[in-house]
């Protein structure tokens, strides 16, 4: 390297050294402007200057929490799906599920011997499943095409059973929760059986139960 390069790269050191102190002191950067405050300072009493720096606004130690905002309530939208065995609403509150509707269910039994209701039991049984009858006399009327053959459905009828299936029966009944005194809508005194056979023959109740005085009375 010759001398001539040996100057030009001392003297290219030595602007890009002095570059920036150079501009600032021709060109100086303009000032900030002062932040605007809303505090009077007084000329004659220090102590105001001084609460008034701890009260204002933008100098305070401790900020106040913002207020609560109360929103507005939302309105609720709901959505509506259907399908043939059931009716499902949705809602726009929480994004779930507001009301599941079943329209036929996995499996139905009939106690009450009344036609409408029988024939409402069955076509309210999903495909596949079953219907048990259990309710003595009256009748039912129904399409068989449309409410049995084409959904597969099994019509079950039972009248008595045998004593082990008996005890069995109240067993699962204790374990699954289940209450058929529930399905009870009169009860009578053993000397009032003419009446119990006459409301049951009419067809305008649940079921009728013939009690011993001791059972009535702790009803």
């Amino acid at each position: 390297m010759d001398r001539k390069s040996i100057i030009i790269l001392v003297v290219s050191a030595v602007l890009l050294a002095l570059w920036y102190p150079i501009t600032n002191r021709i060109f100086p950067p303009k000032p900030a402007p002062p932040a605007r405050t809303n505090n009077v300072v007084s000329t004659t009493n220090p102590a105001a200057n001084r609460d008034a720096r701890l009260t204002s606004p933008g100098t305070s130690s401790s900020a106040l929490p913002a207020p609560v905002t109360q929103l507005p309530p939302r309105e609720e939208r709901t959505l509506t799906l259907e399908s043939a065995d059931a009716r499902y609403v949705f809602t726009s509150i929480g994004g779930g599920f507001k009301q599941i509707e079943l329209k036929r269910f996995l499996a139905a039994v009939d106690c009450s011997a009344n036609d409408m209701a029988r024939a409402t039991t069955i076509r309210a049984t999903r495909k596949w499943r079953s219907i048990v009858m259990l309710g003595e006399g009256g009748r039912v009327e129904f399409n068989p095409s449309p409410d049995i053959i084409h959904d597969q459905k099994t019509i079950y009828g039972s009248w008595v059973t045998s004593t082990w299936l008996m005890e069995e029966l109240v067993e699962r009944l204790v374990r699954w929760n289940l209450h058929p005194e529930a399905l009870v809508t009169h009860r009578f005194e053993l000397d009032r059986v003419a009446d119990a056979y006459t409301l049951m023959a009419a067809g305008e109740c649940g079921k009728v139960a013939v009690c011993f005085d001791e059972e009535l009375q702790t009803r």
